[in-house]
Formats: structure tokens, C-alpha cells, sequence
């Protein structure tokens, strides 16, 4: 497996996101990872780019979002930057706990943990990073 990289800068729209969905797709096969793999990454990227326009850029189409992905051998790291106001992702409510089953935020957050091996906000939760090892 070889090292290579992609770096795209979208607008902050969710159609935006469906048109750069088979190029994800793409290289993440071109690289040559599992199908597991694909699959975790696939969803948690697609989640972190979705989350980067509904709540870091409000929707604003003159807000970019920017997808980064590298690979070194058997991982793939990806990370996706919003201009919005940021965000405390510890104060992020856990969608397991009983108190808050039925409530639909946090979600995104607990999902992007679950998927990755690795997942950290930096910037002020206007970057995620995260680490997907075969």
C-alpha cells in the first residue's frame, strides 16, 4: 500500500456531500483498505462533514468545509475543518444515557467516537481528526 493524499474544499451545503460521496468512496477502494474499514470511515466521515454544515457553518454557503484524508500503511486518517463558532465536545450529551435516549443531539459526536480508532476536536471543535486502522 502506498502513501497518498486528498484535499477538497466544499461550500457548506449538504448536496455538496452527496456529489463528494463516490469520490470518498473511491479513494478510500483505491487504497486498498477492507471492506470494514471502508465502511466504518465511509459513515463517520460522512457524519463529520454533514455535522461541519448543519451546526459549525449554519448552513452558510460562503463557510467552507474541508476534507483532508492521507493514508500510510493499513490507516487512513481524515479531517474535516468548519468555520463556525466551534464547540465544547465534552459537553456533548452521551445518547446513551438514560435521560437522554429520546433526544436527537449528540448523536453525530458519539457515532464519529465509535467508528474511529482515534477521534479528537481541535480548535475549538472546529477540526476532528480521526484515525481508522485496519
Amino acid at each position: 500500500m502506498h502513501s497518498s493524499t486528498l484535499h477538497l474544499s466544499i461550500p457548506s451545503s449538504l448536496e455538496e456531500v452527496e456529489l463528494l460521496h463516490a469520490r470518498l468512496v473511491t479513494f478510500i477502494s483505491e487504497n486498498g483498505f477492507t471492506d470494514a474499514l471502508k465502511m466504518r470511515a465511509e459513515l463517520a466521515i460522512i457524519e463529520a462533514l454533514t455535522n461541519a454544515i448543519r451546526h459549525g457553518n449554519q448552513h452558510d454557503p460562503l463557510k467552507m468545509v474541508e476534507l483532508k484524508l492521507w493514508t500510510s500503511p493499513n490507516i487512513l486518517t481524515c479531517e474535516v475543518s468548519d468555520q463556525g463558532e466551534g464547540f465544547d465536545p465534552e459537553k456533548v450529551a452521551d445518547p446513551l444515557v438514560s435521560d437522554n435516549l429520546l433526544k436527537t443531539g449528540g448523536r453525530g459526536v458519539f457515532l464519529l467516537r465509535e467508528m474511529a480508532d482515534e477521534a479528537t476536536f481541535e480548535n475549538g471543535g472546529r477540526v476532528i481528526r480521526m484515525v481508522f486502522r485496519e
